[in-house]
């Protein structure tokens, strides 16, 4: 594999496997300052969703293509004209970018007391892509996820 492909791999087995194990350490550490945490969980998840948005817009992905996996989210049988291209945002699977963007919207949340306008907003672009994603085995837990929450909180 080339130098760029192996980088991206590398770079997302290592966030796929320490990244989890790290939101588990900052969700049970006690000296762990929320606000601080949702927040720069929210400019990541802004960078993350306006990536989202706009390979929405312009109906292909730069950095998944750029890794050799041309055209890979584009079904122009769909007979739903939004699921003729499935958003991934950085990540090659739409199911796996929907799950983090549902991952994302529970946790900001969840740790957002004070409704700021950035978090707001970026939980606004985390429901969209959601939906952007066209993947329905995301769409309905999620929405059922968000039931369930809203119920119990």
């Amino acid at each position: 594999i080339g130098a760029l492909k192996g980088l991206y791999r590398g770079a997302y087995n290592y966030t796929i496997t320490y990244g989890s194990i790290f939101l588990g350490w900052l969700s049970i550490y006690g000296n762990v300052e929320l606000h601080k945490t949702s927040k720069k969980l929210a400019y990541i998840a802004l960078v993350f969703t306006l990536y989202g948005l706009f390979t929405f817009v312009i109906k292909s992905n730069p950095v998944v293509d750029s890794l050799g996996y041309a055209e890979r989210f584009i079904f122009e049988d769909a007979k739903a004209s939004f699921r003729g291209f499935l958003v991934s945002g950085f990540l090659l699977e739409s199911g796996v970018y929907g799950l983090s963007c549902f991952i994302f919207f529970m946790f900001l949340w969840t740790f957002n007391p004070e409704n700021k306008r950035l978090q707001t907003i970026t939980m606004l672009l985390l429901f969209l892509n959601l939906f952007l994603t066209g993947t329905r085995s995301i769409m309905i837990p999620a929405i059922i996820g968000f039931l369930i929450y809203i119920l119990w909180s």
